[in-house]
């Protein structure tokens, strides 16, 4: 018999009674009492005491037939295990000859028994037996409400005093547990709560789980135990298991919460297990937790007993398709509710200046060029970042092209690996350059694909092609490729670097204003079969357009001088580098120098920087519209302008924006703003 059926026992036989004078008893009922010996008909016994006690008095009783009497200063108290957040009620019946420091409290310890100051509640009884009414209990009842803080393992019930007797009778202390925090962001699993199921034969078998006896549909829903929304999951009476398998890659850590309760136990248990793509178990169970709480056992830590479980594991390992969440049981029911599993992906490698889109393939197929009668697919087989890999069967090829200049090195990383044997059939990853539609063979990378997916280190390999492009290039074309079987490739990564060796020693290349001009001046010690130079312009340091051409010395081993003058800078910023070019038409880039133009001819928008508002003034022409582009070359706002009306750039980001006026004479000015917050 459980503790609280003991208590009521011993308390209801006296409760709420009425004479027929009207004389009423005391108040003795308490639900869920959690306090032993809570009306003293055992004398002391589950209190502690210090001080001189009368047990079993019969003079005080006001709850069944004794009540305990302290004689002088002392104490008595019992305590309880509580979870933080826990409300407790702490009630008691007191009384005394003549009032000195008698007081009830409810306090807070830790699991080593250390005081917690915060949150308790205490009272000064003030009631004298002497002068009490003959029509009421001899003794008062006084009521103390409180809530367990953080740290809390045990709430205690006390009545103490200084002196002069303090009679005490009718103690109930009744916990709350704190409400379940149903908000679970990031959560992967579905129908976590239970509350959607499909009918079956009669029963309602919860949508998204799956159980080890779907025939005899013991895995069911039910309303009894609900911890968030009004269902919860229920294994039945002869036990078994259920679960719910989640995409996960390897290097993922996983979290769960859920909360659980048997009548029984008979073998409860949660864990999370870790799967390959035939979801067969990878390694051992990644976490497990064993049941230890009755939903009856008091006291209740959860809505309806109850108690939430936490289960962490460990990266996954290599090969993982999957996470299992199970729970199982040998029988006597398993009641589950509230599942969330939060999974933390491994930290992906970085790619600064990624040239590739979709380079993970986390949007499917998009973006990649496929040819052949073989299917390109996206899968969660084999995943080295994000959730998905890309899929090539049979004979097929995939591909990106990108534009690229002769004399650039490109660098091209991927992981990939093939399924089965590839003995009869060839798996390839290659970097082909083009002059136009031209293939310039003799530059083509090759690598073949040799690493078997299922192999002792289960998943993909990086491989990593590169080569700086030759002369007379205009694009290059990354290809992946099958003539039969299956590839995996994840995690792409393209990167362009234009820093070649220079056919010149450039030093001193600077931009100045002449007027509205711009002058643009730099000099060389040394050059090695040059050409020339061309002059490029550019508003945003992306578009880039030449405005004229400078013939080179072609070989010197001085210093020589060279010039451009810019006559129609823009209004504005405007960014100047020179295209080194070889006589074998290689070429490099120089660094970038810039120079601002604000002249009373263009069009402006003002003050520069700003954060909320800018004003516009009109140059010659009148403004006929006005678009704002971010620094990758998107739209952001486009807008005609109103006379008097300021512009409104509240919503954009920080950072540089290009503005582009649209006259209305058909000329377009442009401007580099820049956005502060």
């Amino acid at each position: 018999m459980h503790i609280i059926q003991q208590l009521h026992a011993k308390i209801t036989p006296d409760l709420s009674e009425t004479s027929s004078t009207g004389t009423t008893t005391a108040d003795c009922g308490c639900t869920d009492n959690v306090l032993a010996n809570a009306s003293f008909e055992d004398g002391n016994t589950s209190w502690t005491t210090s001080g001189s006690f009368s047990t079993k008095n019969t003079q005080y009783a006001v709850c069944g037939t004794y009540a305990t009497v302290l004689n002088g200063a002392g104490s008595i108290y019992q305590q309880y295990a509580v979870a933080p957040g826990a409300s407790v009620r702490f009630s008691a019946y007191g009384g005394y000859h003549v009032k000195n420091g008698q007081t009830f409290k409810i306090s807070f310890y830790t699991s080593g028994n250390t005081l917690i100051s915060t949150n308790s509640a205490s009272v000064a009884v003030d009631w004298d037996v002497d002068t009490a009414p003959s029509t009421g209990p001899i003794l008062k009842q006084y009521v103390l409400n409180a809530t367990a803080p953080a740290g809390t393992a045990f709430a205690r019930a006390e009545a103490s005093g200084t002196g002069d007797y303090f009679k005490i009778d009718g103690a109930c202390m009744q916990v709350t547990p704190p409400p379940a925090d149903c908000n679970c962001d990031g959560n992967t699993l579905v129908n976590p709560s239970f509350e959607t199921f499909t009918t079956v034969s009669g029963k309602q078998i919860p949508t998204g789980w799956s159980s080890s006896n779907d025939a005899g549909q013991i895995f069911t829903d039910d309303d009894a135990y609900a911890v968030c929304g009004t269902k919860n999951g229920l294994l039945g009476t002869s036990g078994g298991s259920f679960w719910q398998d989640v995409n996960v890659i390897p290097g993922s850590t996983a979290v769960l919460n859920i909360w659980g309760g048997y009548h029984v136990k008979q073998s409860h248990k949660f864990q999370l297990i870790y799967l390959n793509a035939a979801k067969v178990q990878i390694g051992a169970v990644a976490a497990e937790v064993a049941l230890n709480k009755a939903v009856e056992d008091l006291p209740a830590t959860g809505p309806n007993g109850m108690t939430k479980y936490t289960l962490t594991a460990a990266a996954a390992p290599a090969g993982t398709s999957y996470i299992r969440v199970l729970g199982s049981a040998t029988g006597n029911y398993f009641k589950v509710d509230a599942a969330c599993l939060k999974i933390t992906p491994p930290v992906c490698e970085t790619c600064t200046g990624n040239q590739l889109v979709n380079p993970s393939f986390e949007d499917g197929t998009n973006s990649w060029t496929k040819t052949g009668a073989g299917t390109f697919a996206t899968s969660t087989d084999y995943v080295v970042c994000g959730i998905k890999s890309a899929k090539l069967s049979d004979k097929v090829v995939i591909s990106q092209t990108k534009n690229i200049a002769p004399g650039n090195t490109v660098t091209w990383t991927i992981y990939a690996g093939y399924d089965g044997s590839n003995t009869n059939f060839i798996q390839t990853l290659k970097v082909k350059f083009f002059n136009g539609v031209n293939e310039i063979t003799a530059s083509t990378v090759t690598q073949v694909i040799d690493k078997a997916v299922t192999s002792t280190t289960v998943g993909l390999k990086k491989y990593t092609l590169t080569k700086q492009a030759p002369a007379n290039t205009t694009s290059v074309v990354l290809e992946i490729s099958s003539s039969a079987g299956i590839v995996y490739c994840d995690l792409g990564c393209f990167q362009i670097k234009t820093d070649t060796p220079l056919p010149v020693t450039l030093t001193d290349f600077s931009v100045k204003k002449e007027g509205t001009s711009a002058s643009l001046s730099w000099k060389t010690t040394a050059e090695t079969n040059s050409k020339s130079f061309e002059v490029q312009h550019s508003l945003n340091g992306k578009e880039w357009a030449a405005l004229g051409s400078v013939d080179a010395q072609g070989e010197s081993t001085v210093t020589k001088s060279y010039s451009y003058t810019h006559a129609t800078p823009a209004n504005g910023n405007n960014l100047y580098r020179l295209r080194m070019i070889d006589k074998d038409e290689t070429f490099a880039y120089s660094r970038i120098v810039s120079e601002n133009f604000v002249t009373d001819e263009s069009a402006l928008l003002y003050p520069n920087p700003s954060s909320n508002f800018m004003k516009l003034r009109n140059g010659n022409e009148k403004i006929a519209s006005i678009q704002i582009y971010d620094i990758r070359g998107v739209k952001v706002k486009d807008f005609i302008p109103k006379d008097g009306v300021d512009v409104d750039i509240s919503n954009l980001s920080s950072g540089s924006y290009i503005v582009t006026f649209k006259q209305s004479n058909g000329l377009i000015a442009k401007q580099k703003i820049t956005v502060i917050r």
